[in-house]
């Protein structure tokens, strides 16, 4: 069989697993394409999808999750646990980043988190995003630590991404290659490099929150009752302060990512 019949072969198996939602079988066999093709970029994609991401890699943009900001804090004589409203931060880019859940783990690790009713995430710098709202909050909870709510559903939206990725990547080497009679391992080599190229495209600068078997996820078996209702108090007078100085240490590098 020549490499032009077998990356043919590899591209109906690919497209039928994926479609089977056997996502697993359709990356390794990405890797079986990647190998026939030379793409270095095309099995290193797989392998992240199958293995996870590292905290220093750029994340794909289905791998961004967006969750629902919950603080943990004091009131006299009781602990309460409260959901901390939308814009509250008061600032676009605070907000972005604080909400947003980077997902790191293996689509396997992925793929059961979705089985979950729900999922709470541990920010790396939870006590000092609690100190940020407390300062904007100058109210009566004194909160001490944020976590990220997002429903384990959520996590569905990642592997229907991967699904959408494998699906792209068939369609455009079927699209780029020619009739199968024309077919040689160069050009065959050269239509999987593009494909390649176009498939690993990611943005630009996601969080460091891992999510699974590489996070501080908090299964559903834990949960904090509220005991008392009610939302913070309104953004304080010296949020445009906390603001620029928080902003400043984002622009160095020096607090983000949660």
């Amino acid at each position: 069989m020549s490499q032009a019949q077998s990356v043919a072969e590899l591209l109906k198996r690919i497209e039928d697993k994926a479609l089977d939602g056997d996502v697993v079988q359709a990356l390794l066999l990405c890797q079986q394409l990647a190998g026939h093709a030379g793409s270095e970029p095309l099995r290193a994609w797989a392998e992240k999808e199958l293995n996870g991401w590292t905290p220093d890699e750029e994340l794909p943009d289905y791998r961004m999750l967006k969750g629902a900001l919950v603080g943990h804090g004091s009131l006299p004589g009781s602990r309460v646990q409260l959901p901390i409203p939308p814009d509250f931060l008061g600032d676009e880019v605070l907000e972005a980043r604080a909400r947003s859940v980077p997902v790191r783990d293996s689509i396997s690790a992925v793929q059961q988190t979705a089985r979950r009713e729900s999922v709470t995430l541990m920010p790396n710098n939870s006590a000092l995003l609690a100190q940020l709202v407390n300062k904007v909050n100058a109210g009566s909870v004194d909160f001490d630590q944020i976590h990220l709510q997002c429903p384990g559903a959520a996590y569905e939206g990642i592997v229907t991404g991967v699904r959408s990725k494998l699906m792209s990547l068939v369609a455009e080497l079927r699209n780029s290659l020619p009739a199968e009679a024309a077919l040689d391992d160069r050009r065959v080599k050269a239509a999987v490099s593009r494909a390649a190229d176009n498939l690993v495209v990611v943005a630009g600068d996601h969080n460091a929150v891992t999510v699974g078997d590489k996070s501080r996820a908090i299964g559903d078996n834990r949960r904090w009752s509220v005991r008392r209702h009610g939302v913070p108090a309104a953004i304080g007078t010296g949020l445009a302060a906390v603001v620029t100085f928080i902003l400043e240490l984002l622009r160095r590098g020096s607090i983000w990512p949660f």
